[in-house]
């Protein structure tokens, strides 16, 4: 596979998005038969207090820890989920786009495991993969290879480390509001901060990350952008089908 082998920016990228992969009326009557029902519903209701709102779902600047400790708490409740999305990498001139399409098991969280599709349709190649803990394995032919990328932590393979290493680095959190994908929330990291971003670091560019949330506070969406004009990475993944089945090819 051309783009996996001999250029190890490449591969690097396609363990990186790997990594990625592995992170939501009333009505009423005026009839005059209800006046009654309506008048002891208000008396009733009066006398509760009304709940504070969220403070992360009030638009404007969010508190980071509130925002940090909500989103954790969200991700350990996706034990299960499928992912799809992109990822663009510009660099010395050139562009390239990637597909992923992956599926995320952590119900034992010793060896959670993933399986991930990285399609490159510019070049017309494909990657499958498959993570168990702190392996990765290669589809080749018929057969899975174990990756010389062993080592790699399922840590980085998960959505809840990603997420966990971002709060470490975020330095802003605005609550946009919500739309068509969730609640929406616009982060900026100190790349300084991040494992894996000693390039945008490098070129002292802060990494802009847009979060998507339920109203259970799980990611939903995930969107991502560094680097200066012709070279960078940009990162789009939409997260569904939380508590459902998910298999894993086997390997052996």
């Amino acid at each position: 596979m051309r783009f996996l082998s001999g250029n190890p920016v490449k591969t690097a990228v396609v363990i990186t998005i790997a990594a990625a992969s592995l992170s939501l009326t009333a009505c009423g009557g005026n009839s005059d038969t209800f006046k009654a029902a309506d008048k002891a519903t208000s008396v009733a209701t009066s006398a509760t207090p009304t709940p504070a709102p969220d403070p992360i779902f009030t638009k404007g600047k969010v508190n980071r820890d509130d925002f940090s400790q909500d989103l954790t708490e969200g991700v350990k409740k996706m034990r299960t989920y499928h992912m799809e999305g992109f990822m663009g990498v510009a660099m010395s001139g050139e562009k390239h786009t990637m597909k992923l399409s992956s599926d995320y098991d952590g119900h034992d969280q010793s060896a959670p495991k993933a399986h991930v599709l990285v399609s490159a349709p510019d070049e017309g190649k494909d990657a499958d993969v498959v993570i168990l803990g702190k392996d990765v394995y290669q589809k080749s032919g018929s057969k899975w290879v174990r990756s010389s990328k062993t080592g790699v932590s399922m840590g980085q393979a998960d959505v809840a480390k990603t997420v966990r290493e971002s709060t470490n680095a975020m330095e802003s959190v605005t609550y946009v509001g919500e739309d068509s994908r969730g609640h929406r929330f616009d982060v900026v990291l100190d790349p300084a901060k991040m494992s894996g971003g000693e390039a945008a670091a490098a070129m002292n560019q802060k990494v802009k990350m847009t979060y998507w949330l339920d109203d259970a506070k799980r990611v939903v969406g995930m969107k991502m952008s560094t680097g200066a004009e012709g070279a960078g990475v940009t990162m789009d993944m939409t997260l569904s089908k939380f508590a459902e089945p998910v298999r894993i090819p086997k390997v052996s």
